[in-house]
């Protein structure tokens, strides 16, 4: 009498198989999510308005202007006031990132990204700070808190 193979043994082998995704796969699916969030800042950047956060605003608007609904007014508004401008380079820059995985490049060292995207928005954020020195609140809005150059 031959036994029969278990359905449960060749099902687990089905599942890992489906678990496991394939290193070019996984790449699309990390450049999808750097695509998504590039898209969603850049939207929510774009669409902000500072009257929409009780932050800057005593009424603030009862209907939303930010595209991205109240989330991203406080995403955008968080960026806006820490980075000031340089927060634009955010989407770019996950837009590069999201691109090279699509590509497949291999990535470099992550101590050299984090230091390299350190200096970019230093240097970004203290120049277009530095442009309208003459008055403090447009040097602020451009430069934001943490690189606000008075």
């Amino acid at each position: 009498m031959k036994k029969k193979p278990s359905v449960k043994a060749g099902s687990r082998e089905r599942e890992k198989s489906k678990e496991q995704l394939s290193p070019q796969k996984r790449n699309e699916v990390w450049g999808l999510i750097f695509l998504a969030i590039s898209v969603l800042v850049f939207i929510a950047l774009k669409t902000y308005d500072q009257n929409d956060l009780s932050f800057y605003s005593s009424p603030p608007n009862l209907q939303t202007k930010n595209l991205i609904g109240i989330i991203g007014s406080y995403i955008a508004g968080a960026l806006v006031f820490l980075i000031g401008a340089t927060s634009f380079i955010i989407p770019l820059l996950t837009l590069s990132w999201a691109m090279s995985k699509f590509l497949g490049k291999k990535p470099q060292k992550i101590y050299i990204k984090t230091i390299g995207t350190i200096i970019l928005f230093l240097s970004a954020s203290s120049f277009f700070s530095l442009l309208s020195a003459q008055e403090a609140t447009v040097s602020f809005k451009n430069g934001g808190f943490i690189f606000f150059a008075r």
